[in-house]
């Protein structure tokens, strides 16, 4: 509806070509169902007009295929953001921005505009759109290198992200973008430029990479590998483009036979699970393939409750035969020893003259944002409650002062519903629809109210206005109950409709009655609330949830859906271990494993209480990582029943080498934290809010930290109130002269010194103890673990 009115306004002045009408049939061909129900025709029309004329005016048109045109840089959706009107609105924009420029230039330069306006800070895993980001002037790299493809589109670049969706050497992922110019596929790192193409911070930890893929519109047939092939996109394999591959054949058998159609998942080693990178099937014969990168991965086959594991080593296997010999009841107690792949990576060669113009234009676009961002609420000592409403919602901050202003306290009820990114983005219609149709209920305390029946966010979908569109239809029920007698009478489920993590709003599933498993269930709890029903998704185990029932729309019958969270856990252990990082919880449905997303700040001390699931067969995975990135894991099984309680040990297996000296350093003497960082790179980013996440524990142990960075220029640019506190004591300063960089740089096992972040713990005898280099995550919690061996704790 929102993206209607938009619409409506800024087609204006638009001549729609006659042409377009084929462009918008391919599109329609393979568009997920949310494109088609939240969007009218002729959006997708004018922009297809729109990418027309880009491609005709600008000098590089002549080079383009019809391929690249309707592949990358026809279609409008890059990831599961909502679609915006950002083609048609600065379109003119970016054409002036090229003007006269060639094709990499031209490149280059739209990644330049894209750092004026947007930086890199972490957030939830919903997807903004290139419109949002650019007002509240953030973005993690999901959504930086989603504005970077869909600014480059509109010139007429073709252009498309890439993801690893775990790294092999650390936990967390990471989002880039490819552009076509002047014959073939270059990379860069989205609103972070480089005089360069084909160079980032990433160029190291991508050579370690076991998979990098992108999602491309469409049926698609080029030269890659082809991952999957859906009605809606094509996955395909660019793994090779950044490290050395290896192809790895696999056969799955059961009983001494081939099995068809087996569902094959590659696992890598990240945030303590194994997580699926790449999902495939296999052929008549049983067989599958997957290119990757030198290092192991899991390698998990099922079909029906039956599966299989090995790990799988792709610098050295050829093909690997995997057997469905367990089934839930299988007992599993295995150590798992990952090793990662090393690394090997060449940069581009950058002249002193091409660096330095490159600083000189950041920096003016960064003086650029910030006077953007100084137009915003800045945040206080202390801030009263709608000042830091306010504050949080930045860019945004007019429309919710309005909200704020209209409605008083009630409106400050429902924003303090929303997370801090939704107050970011959210519309005055979905804030006014939300308040003025929640209907009141008296029988459910307050709490209850505005969790489950004012709060206008169910999952992660687009927030939309439809509690009093549903009241206009005479969309009414009594009962959930009732609502889900409706849902399963009357919407066709389709679980291939969708992109994952796309969603289709409740408008649109109302007028449809076709959508996939998850809209489904938002649409189910949108309706409730709607009619003042409270009704929820859990966020561990994302089952539906209403007052009295848990597991709505559950497969199983009405005796064990009674009995569901019957079970009891008990998890026993070193209380400080964090979830994520050191141990998960998965529960084996069907084969597979599903993770139980508990918050990201959780340790086995929230968890150690018991907790209540329900009965079936789950999965413990442990990890300690080693310097190099090398893990060792273990994988446990175990069951639980209705009415007992379980008690499961959680205990990592441990690093035995805790003294070894890298190297020693001079004229610094410990025990001390010493970061070398480089300013505004996302590396450097997290080593600092990962440090600062440990504050209280450096502290406690009294171990100084000196942040650098290799210039007064970059310690000036440097803007600590955009990060956590650190610890007290924090030293920041600058190393002018590189000396200090060298001294440590020198002392270490390392092969490119100039790949900041670099982080060493140095004990009193002046010895570097443990250090890590490049992106890592998690490093304030190793060097908080190192000290503790050190120390025999």
């Amino acid at each position: 509806m929102i993206v209607r009115k938009l619409f409506a306004v800024l087609l204006v002045g638009i001549a729609l070509s006659a042409s377009a009408q084929s462009d918008v049939d391919f599109l329609y061909e393979s568009m997920p169902l949310c494109d088609k129900a939240d969007y009218p025709r002729d959006f997708f029309k004018t922009n297809a007009t729109l990418t027309r004329r880009a491609v005709a005016k600008m000098p590089w048109g002549t080079q383009l295929d019809e391929t690249l045109i309707r592949h990358f840089v026809l279609p409008l959706r890059v990831n599961n953001e909502p679609l915006d009107s950002f083609r048609i609105k600065y379109y003119e924009t970016l054409k002036a921005r090229v003007s006269g420029m060639n094709m990499t230039d031209a490149a280059i330069a739209i990644n330049h505009w894209c750092h004026e306006h947007v930086t890199y800070q972490p957030s939830d895993g919903r997807t903004s759109s290139p419109l949002q980001s650019l007002l509240t002037a953030h973005g993690r790299c999901g959504e930086e290198s989603t504005l970077c493809v869909a600014a480059m589109r509109t010139v007429g670049i073709p252009a498309r992200q890439v993801y690893t969706p775990r790294w092999a050497h650390c936990d967390d992922n990471h989002a880039w973008v490819e552009v076509w110019t002047d014959g073939k596929w270059h990379f860069l790192g989205a609103c972070e430029p480089e005089p360069v193409l084909d160079l980032g911070w990433f160029n190291a930890p991508a050579s370690r990479g076991m998979m990098m893929h992108t999602r491309v519109f469409g049926n698609y047939s080029g030269q890659e590998e082809i991952v999957l092939r859906t009605p809606t996109y094509t996955e395909i394999n660019v793994t090779s483009n950044y490290a050395p591959t290896r192809r790895v054949n696999f056969i799955v058998m059961q009983n001494g036979k081939p099995v068809e159609n087996a569902k094959v998942e590659f696992k890598i080693y990240n945030y303590a699970e194994f997580y699926t990178a790449v999902t495939r099937y296999t052929d008549s014969l049983g067989k599958t393939y997957l290119t990757a990168g030198c290092g192991d991965l899991l390698v998990w086959a099922s079909k029906g409750d039956r599966y299989g594991f090995i790990k799988a080593d792709f610098a050295k296997d050829t093909c690997n035969t995997i057997h469905l010999n367990h089934d839930a009841t299988t007992p599993i107690d295995i150590d798992i020893n990952v090793n990662v792949p090393e690394q090997h990576y060449t940069l581009p060669q950058v002249t002193a003259e091409q660096r330095s113009e490159n600083d000189r234009l950041t920096a003016i676009e960064d003086e650029m944002r910030k006077s953007y961002e100084a137009t915003m609420v800045q945040k206080k000592d202390r801030m009263e409650t709608i000042d830091s409403l306010l504050w949080k919602s930045r860019g945004n901050h007019s429309k919710i002062r309005h909200f704020i202003e209209e409605f008083g306290t009630p409106a400050i009820t429902l924003l303090r519903t929303l997370s801090d990114k939704d107050l970011r983005d959210v519309s005055l219609e979905v804030l006014t629809d939300h308040l003025k149709n929640s209907p009141k209920n008296d029988g459910i305390s307050k709490e209850e109210y505005e969790r489950h029946v004012l709060c206008p966010r169910a999952a992660l979908e687009p927030l939309s206005p439809y509690k009093g569109y549903f009241q206009k239809e005479g969309f009414t029920f009594n009962t959930p109950e009732a609502v889900e007698t409706w849902c399963n009478t009357n919407l066709t489920i389709d679980t291939k409709c969708n992109l994952n993590g796309t969603y289709i709003t409740p408008i649109g599933v109302y007028n449809t009655k076709r959508c996939d498993p998850r809209s489904r269930d938002i649409f189910f709890v949108s309706v409730c609330r709607a009619n003042g029903i409270p009704a929820w998704i859990d966020a561990v185990t994302g089952e539906v949830c209403t007052t009295n029932k848990k597991g709505v729309f559950s497969t199983q019958n009405q005796d064990a859906q009674n009995k569901k969270h019957g079970a009891r856990l008990v998890l026993t252990g070193d209380t400080t271990l964090p979830y994520y990082t050191r141990f998960t919880l998965s529960k084996i449905e069907n084969g597979t494993l599903k993770l139980l997303t508990y918050p990201e700040e959780a340790t086995l001390a929230e968890l150690q209480n018991g907790l209540e699931l329900e009965a079936g067969h789950y999965v413990l995975t442990t990890g300690t990582r080693y310097n190099n990135g090398n893990i060792l894991a273990h994988i446990k099984s175990f069951t639980l029943s209705d009415g007992k309680t379980t008690t499961v040990e959680v205990e990592p297996r441990i690093i035995r080498d805790t003294a070894t000296v890298f190297g020693t350093v001079k004229d610094i003497t410990g025990p001390c934290v010493v970061a070398l960082l480089a300013e505004g790179q996302e590396p450097s980013n997290h080593v600092i809010r990962d440090l600062a996440a440990k504050k209280s524990d450096f502290e406690g142990m009294k171990i100084p930290i000196i942040c650098c960075f290799p210039s007064e220029e970059q310690l000036r640019k440097f803007d600590r109130t955009a990060f956590p506190a650190m610890p007290d004591g924090t030293r920041w300063t600058a190393d002018g002269t590189g000396e200090f960089h060298d001294n440590i740089a020198r002392a270490l096992p390392i092969h490119n010194a100039s790949n900041l972040p670099i982080v060493v713990l140095i004990d009193k005898d002046s010895h570097i103890m443990f250090y890590r280099q490049g992106y890592t995550i998690g490093i304030g919690e190793d060097i908080i673990n190192k000290m503790k061996d050190l120390s025999g704790k």
